[in-house]
């Protein structure tokens, strides 16, 4: 049976052959109506694009990776934790969505250090970078000479393509759910403030709403014993909880279950990341969420404009919510 063309999914879809073509090489470049039009048209004919002639024609590999950046360095590194795993899979999920919507095809791989990453050169023609977090990271990856975007904890990395969070915008909304539940006098659960940026940030957040002489800030470390510890501290003394995580968040919680107190009905208790807790909690638990798969679809789609020509540098933040149950 002969394959179905590119200039069939056209006229079925009501558009031209290079509208088609830019529907899987530059998706952006092409209105949500046609590109729905031509996604429904070459599904209806069965049109598999064939992505190794197209990367031929365009002299190269055909592949983007999304590359890990591991910690191996950090005596402290939240991605490390077990839990925090689901984090990674929102994001392979949504960068695989758009790669796989265009004429590439994706590649996974890791690097710790400026020889693994440029191990990849003359293998793939881009790389997504997961969790590039510090400047020295960042200035390995330009440095490496292969098309790339940064994200996630990248807001400070002016001039370099990225796709960032917002992680003060974050802490302010913490903030903002315990001040609109009528919290005067609240406690923030943290740590690692020395060593992990995203941490300081959005305890400045916090405090850009509340003024820090009303604010308890306690904490020597991450994780639900940590919350635990630290919520017994301050059960008597405050009126509202925010914590740096969700986990750290969910350990408070079970220290003021513990002491007959009603999480969100006599304290408010607000975490971050929006993690899938929800079903094993015995209580609610508020949330900040970061949005990962808006973050690293952003950073494909900014990579493929980079790819078909747009040599500039991108730059992208996507902003927290606010998750209320």
């Amino acid at each position: 049976m002969k394959p179905v063309s590119r200039d069939e999914v056209a006229e079925a879809a009501g558009v031209s052959s290079a509208t088609v073509s830019r529907v899987y090489n530059n998706p952006s470049s092409v209105s949500r109506n046609k590109r729905t039009a031509v996604l429904k048209a070459a599904e209806k004919l069965g049109y598999v694009p064939n992505k190794s002639a197209s990367a031929l024609r365009r002299n190269g590999t055909g592949i983007i990776t999304l590359v890990e950046m591991k910690k191996k360095h950090r005596t402290y590194y939240w991605g490390d934790l077990p839990i925090f795993k689901w984090f990674y899979t929102d994001v392979l999920h949504a960068v695989k969505h758009v790669i796989d919507n265009s004429m590439y095809q994706l590649n996974i791989a890791s690097a710790s250090n400026s020889r693994e990453l440029e191990a990849l050169k003359g293998h793939t023609d881009g790389i997504i970078c997961y969790d590039a977090d510090e400047i020295s990271e960042v200035e390995m990856i330009a440095a490496s000479g292969i098309p790339y975007v940064i994200g996630h904890h990248t807001k400070a990395f002016e001039g370099f393509s990225r796709s960032s969070t917002d992680n003060f915008e974050g802490g302010r909304l913490q903030a903002i759910l315990l001040k609109d539940a009528g919290c005067s006098k609240p406690a923030y659960i943290t740590a690692h403030l020395d060593m992990v940026q995203p941490h300081l940030d959005r305890l400045e957040g916090f405090l850009s709403v509340y003024p820090e002489q009303n604010v308890r800030i306690v904490g020597d470390g991450i994780g639900r014993t940590a919350g635990y510890r630290a919520a017994r501290k301050i059960i008597s003394s405050a009126d509202g909880i925010a914590a740096v995580n969700d986990i750290t968040a969910a350990g408070a919680g079970y220290a003021l279950s513990e002491a007959g107190i009603r999480v969100q009905h006599d304290i408010p208790l607000v975490g971050y990341d929006n993690m899938p807790l929800s079903i094993a909690l015995p209580f609610k638990l508020m949330s900040i969420d970061l949005q990962p798969a808006e973050i690293y679809k952003q950073a494909a789609v900014s990579l493929l404009l980079r790819l078909s020509g747009d040599t500039g540098v991108t730059e992208s933040v996507i902003l927290p919510g606010i998750v209320k149950s």
